[in-house]
């Protein structure tokens, strides 16, 4: 029998699937605006609406998948590069009562899950979580850095969910906060661009331009920088902003921006302080803020 799925899209965000053999419709909600990190799924079928809560890592790989009830129905087991071994759970305690199960084929941000090949759709780009590479080339080419198929460094703490992120050294970071619409709290976030870029058009590239969640107005520029070294402190400055401005209670940020599980925490922190005391001093060392 012939098997037809159609998927709706948010901009370059998957939010939902149809299966037009057994009109059952998926639809997808995530943390915020412009995360990828999954938060529930919505299922439409001829027998009524069903809720699944998504349990998910830093990176926004989910973990588990739990129903209306509480009860684990899929769980993964994540391998170095993203290649999940999952397995259907139930928890129920009579025997007699049906198992359920849920298929679910999110992965790394912006990722789905291809049954038929193996791989994983990145919006532009294969991804084969077996060998961790793209399996074509990067489309903007050099831009992204010299190796065209690469991932990132590292996929704990990096995510790609356009298949177009590049290499750190080769990009502009910025710092920025803006006044979120839904808590009118302040929110302090972190965005990159390929290529020697204004931080204005970082800014833009992040949100597509579109800055609805900030009522229409755009963040504005706390700092940027090129290459690792701005990197470095771009993120620091994003988590020292984030706890001078009371940390989870003071803003709409859903998670510490630099965590303690953050593999470079301590080079993030030690790059924002080493900014932050030259400017007290007068140095100039490098960005602008």
């Amino acid at each position: 029998m012939r098997q037809e799925t159609h998927f709706v899209w948010q901009g370059l965000r998957l939010l939902q699937e149809q299966d037009i053999n057994t009109g059952k419709y998926q639809t997808y909600c995530y943390e915020e605006h412009g995360s990828y990190t999954p938060l529930a799924v919505i299922v439409k079928q001829p027998s009524g609406y069903h809720y699944y809560w998504h349990h998910c890592d830093i990176n926004s790989a989910p973990l588990d998948v739990t129903n209306e009830q509480g009860n684990t129905v899929w769980s993964g087991k994540y391998e170095r590069f993203g290649f999940v071994r999952s397995s259907p759970l139930s928890f129920y305690s009579d025997p007699e009562r049906k198992m359920e199960s849920f298929e679910q084929n999110l992965r790394y941000a912006g990722q789905y899950f291809d049954n038929e090949t193996g791989l994983h759709f990145n919006t532009f780009r294969f991804y084969d979580p077996q060998i961790g590479r793209f399996i074509m080339p990067d489309p903007i080419g050099l831009l992204g850095g010299v190796n065209l198929y690469q991932y990132a460094p590292n996929p704990l703490g990096w995510i790609d969910p356009w298949g177009l992120a590049g290499n750190p050294a080769t990009a502009t970071h910025i710092t920025y906060q803006g006044i979120d619409k839904a808590t009118g709290k302040p929110y302090v976030g972190y965005a990159s661009m390929q290529g020697n870029q204004t931080a204005q058009n970082v800014l833009k590239y992040r949100y597509g331009n579109d800055f609805s969640r900030f009522g229409g107005t755009p963040p504005v520029i706390l700092y940027d920088g090129y290459g690792q070294k701005g990197k470095d402190i771009a993120r620091g400055l994003e988590q020292r902003r984030f706890e001078q401005l009371g940390g989870l209670e003071g803003t709409a940020n859903k998670q510490n921006p630099v965590g303690q599980g953050n593999a470079r925490r301590t080079e993030y922190l030690n790059a924002a302080d080493e900014h932050l005391n030259s400017k007290q001093t007068g140095t100039k060392k490098g960005g602008k803020c």
